[in-house]
């Protein structure tokens, strides 16, 4: 097994996939009402994957940071990605659990509330997940523009 930080650039694609994808099965959701309650537990359980994957993304980047050459440029590029990156997990972590709420709660809100609900949920989502991409935005800067790497300490 690799030493612990360097597990993050294997990470970091996982809530990446995962955050992606949820917003895909919701609308799957939506336009298949038979199988409504099914998928959408299956986004359910994405986005909590999504967001424990991004939880470990964020404790292995630290330890990748932590021994990573450090320039100017990529001091401020670190730092952006570090506050998207913990937004980003912080947001999502949200709209899972506003999104839990709606899967457990369906017949008190009425078809109508509920669609709306998701309908909201799904912009929302949308906002989080252009944060998600900046945030890949300026790991895949680091990496390919700016030549970091984590290096092991003597």
């Amino acid at each position: 097994m690799p030493p612990f930080n360097h597990l993050h650039p294997l990470i970091v694609h996982f809530p990446i996939a995962l955050l992606m994808f949820a917003p895909a099965l919701v609308v799957l959701g939506l336009a298949w009402p038979a199988q409504r309650r099914g998928i959408h537990l299956a986004a359910l359980m994405d986005l909590a994957a999504g967001v424990l994957s991004g939880l470990a993304a964020l404790v292995t980047g630290e330890a990748a940071s932590s021994l990573a050459q450090r320039t100017p440029a990529l001091r401020l590029a670190l730092a952006a990605h570090e506050h998207y990156a913990q937004l980003t997990v912080a947001g999502f972590a949200v709209l899972t659990a506003a999104f839990a709420l709606l899967w457990f709660l369906p017949g008190a809100l009425g078809r109508a509330r509920l669609n709306f609900l998701l309908g909201l949920w799904l912009v929302l989502c949308a906002a989080w997940l252009t944060m998600l991409i900046q945030t890949g935005r300026l790991g895949g800067l680091m990496v390919h523009e700016l030549g970091t790497h984590s290096e092991e300490r003597p």
